[in-house]
């Protein structure tokens, strides 16, 4: 019986490790929506349906943020970005987006689009706005009436360009190179546009994706919120035709909106009413030109471990079970790395944030 219990205690730990674990940013929020950084400025959009709504902004290197009113009286904003001292948002309802300078105290906003079908993300690559409509016909009608559209914010008199339409109900945008990538909650999939190409063709990168909402890019992997009664974060490699989805996380709070900072990412949970963040290590095992996979040894450790088949100096990073930095350095391959000062335990060991290995600490 004790042996039994055991086993279940160690793959319960390891359960947990496997997902990774949110951290509290600020809580007590009103239908917390878009984020977006600016320094360390985190931009948030308040918003409850039917009534007004409002940005604020929190400093996240102060351990106990106070949420500070940038601008108030917004009719249902969703979508925000922020480029130079410029902050855009979409207001669902008005079917607009607009902009303020953040720099300026109480500011007017400024219409940038008009006439939108209830716009909700944006996106920015160079000085073109792309926008998410999520629905433009009447109720009752088919789902897949929805579009993105792009605005050339150079231009002031410039109108505003459909580029896709007849998506089911588009929400999140994200950019990777030529592509923009977009998540089609009524659809149940991401799909993407060469916003490059004269005539951009749609296409599938991944279905099954269960109401996909935000997203955001980090290291080639696309994050992804994925809500109504499913609530997770998924990760899926946008470098691979034939992608398939991860679970990193379970997110019981709704997750709307995201983005990252560093190696964060920070996620909008709407009825949780608080942003909450993750840390984002890589998860590979083979080395940088595919051969010798990286592996770390002793493990179990007791005073130390090693790094093998490191091509070159890496940054390695120790994360506690509440995913705390303990530890940081720069070592080479088989170059010893002591924790004879941890605490007898499970840890975190990512390897320049593209290989991640579960180290037990033995006495």
């Amino acid at each position: 019986m004790k042996q039994t219990v055991t086993i279940i205690s160690i793959f319960l730990i390891f359960s947990v490790f496997s997902k990774a674990q949110t951290i509290d940013i600020i809580t007590d929020l009103v239908g917390p929506r878009g984020i977006a950084f600016k320094g360390n400025d985190l931009y948030i959009v308040e918003s409850i349906y039917g009534e007004e709504g409002r940005i604020i902004k929190i400093n996240i290197t102060d351990p106990s943020p106070v949420p500070d009113e940038v601008i108030g009286g917004l009719n249902d904003p969703r979508g925000v970005l922020v480029n130079g001292t410029k902050l855009y948002f979409t207001e669902f309802n008005l079917g607009k987006v607009q902009k303020i300078d953040i720099n300026i105290p109480n500011p007017n906003p400024l219409d940038v689009c008009i006439e939108l079908s209830q716009p909700c993300d944006l996106a920015l690559l160079e000085n073109t706005l792309y926008i998410s409509e999520y629905y433009t016909g009447e109720v009752p009608s088919p789902r897949y009436l929805g579009r993105v559209s792009k605005k050339d914010l150079i231009q002031p008199n410039a109108s505003t360009i459909e580029i896709a339409s007849e998506l089911g109900g588009p929400l999140g945008l994200s950019i990777q190179g030529n592509f923009l990538y977009i998540s089609e909650d009524w659809a149940d999939r991401i799909s993407r546009l060469d916003i490059t190409a004269n005539s951009p063709i749609l296409e599938n990168v991944i279905t099954d994706v269960i109401s996909p909402f935000g997203s955001t890019i980090y290291e080639n992997k696309l994050y992804v919120a994925s809500n109504g009664n499913f609530n997770k974060i998924l990760k899926i490699d946008i470098e691979d035709p034939y992608p398939d989805k991860l679970e990193i996380a379970s997110i019981p709070g709704v997750p709307t909106y995201l983005c990252v900072k560093g190696d964060d990412l920070y996620i909008s949970e709407f009825s949780g009413k608080k942003i909450s963040k993750l840390f984002l290590p890589g998860t590979g095992i083979e080395n940088y030109d595919g051969s010798m996979p990286i592996s770390i040894y002793p493990n179990p450790a007791h005073s130390y471990f090693n790094i093998t088949n490191l091509l070159c100096v890496a940054t390695v990073k120790i994360y506690n079970m509440h995913g705390k930095i303990i530890k940081q350095e720069k070592v080479q391959s088989d170059e010893k790395i002591e924790i004879g000062n941890l605490s007898k335990g499970l840890y975190l060991v990512a390897i320049n944030n593209d290989h991640t290995f579960k180290l037990i600490k033995k006495n």
